[in-house]
């Protein structure tokens, strides 16, 4: 079969169902049977698509319109907390796994950036002293570095810990809106500010500190930095390499998928504020604050894993089901 040709033969009655769906309360009575009509034919179509394409997108696309086309055929809405659900186990973690190598990519060159700066730092004391001064860096470690995590009451301290990651993450997410060009000094910045830090705290021997206090909650802090960075970044690419979509269109599924992040990682990074308010500053040995938060970046990681691998295998792209758009997100 040519999917090209059925394609090009088939898409003036998509359209033309796409214009009824969304004028479904103005329509008059032949227009109506029209729209049951052409909902029928287009299921039909999306059973041919899907047993003789493996167009991702195509079928992701009739699957929209076939969806919206039934909601207003039959009136029926699915209950909220069902659109709950649905976010939660496919649309968050399909969109974080189809964005893995960007999200391993944002990985790799943050830690490398801030592992390098942190030896600079440690091994030259010229570089400590254009930092500051011998005794502002003493300050900092021996007092201010694990005072942060302690001088505020736990629920106050959480609440500010989580806006301030939300600050950050919401800072990469909107740098979206300028194709993604901001996000490489965002994080930069972000790496060298970590990487001086502990390279201030391994010369002057408190590297114990610096990671018992640190990767408590830094491991699931900085990977939802690093997935809203990974997002960030594919939607400025979209402009250079739209693939078979044209560049709109491929621009607004890349949008809603940022949108989609920046709403999953509210409840990650609130996660991370408890962490960071409860775990890390109390009086559990080190290997007990790091193991916890190991076991929360392991169980994030995982959840990502089986379920945006299990929705992309039934070709789930994430994309809202009454999209402006004819393309899912990718």
């Amino acid at each position: 079969m040519d999917i090209d040709a059925f394609v090009a033969a088939s898409k003036p009655s998509w359209d033309r169902l796409d214009d009824l769906v969304r004028r479904r309360r103005t329509l008059r009575g032949a227009e109506i049977d029209e729209l049951v009509e052409l909902y029928q034919q287009a299921a039909t179509h999306l059973s041919i698509v899907r047993s003789a394409s493996t167009d991702a997108l195509l079928a992701g696309r009739l699957s929209s319109l076939v969806a919206r086309a039934r909601s207003a055929v039959t009136g029926a809405h699915s209950p909220a907390w069902r659109e709950v659900v649905r976010f939660f186990t496919v649309s968050f973690p399909v969109v974080a796994y189809r964005a893995r190598r960007w999200w391993i990519g944002a990985t790799v060159a943050s830690l490398v950036v801030a592992y390098v700066m942190g030896v600079w730092v440690a091994t030259d004391p010229a570089v400590q002293g254009v930092v500051g001064t011998p005794e502002e860096i003493r300050q900092i470690v021996e007092h201010d570095f694990a005072d942060y995590y302690s001088e505020n009451p736990a629920a106050s301290f959480a609440g500010h810990v989580w806006l301030n990651n939300a600050w950050l993450s919401m800072q990469v997410v909107v740098s979206a809106i300028l194709l993604g060009l901001p996000i490489p000094w965002i994080l930069w910045q972000n790496s060298a500010n970590v990487g001086v830090l502990g390279g201030l705290m391994h010369a002057h021997d408190r590297a114990d500190v610096f990671w018992g206090l640190i990767l408590p909650h830094g491991m699931l802090e900085l990977t939802a930095v690093f997935l809203a960075a990974a997002v960030g970044m594919r939607l400025g690419w979209t402009v250079v390499d739209p693939g078979p979509r044209r560049r709109a269109d491929a621009l607004a599924e890349q949008g809603r998928a940022v949108m989609s992040v920046a709403l999953g990682l509210i409840v990650v990074l609130f996660v991370s504020g408890l962490i960071e308010a409860g775990v890390t500053p109390s009086g559990l040995p080190t290997w007990a604050r790091i193991t916890i938060g190991a076991l929360a970046e392991a169980l994030f990681l995982t959840y990502v894993v089986v379920f945006g691998r299990r929705a992309e295998r039934r070709n789930e792209t994430g994309d809202i089901e009454r999209a402006p758009d004819l393309a899912p997100t990718a």
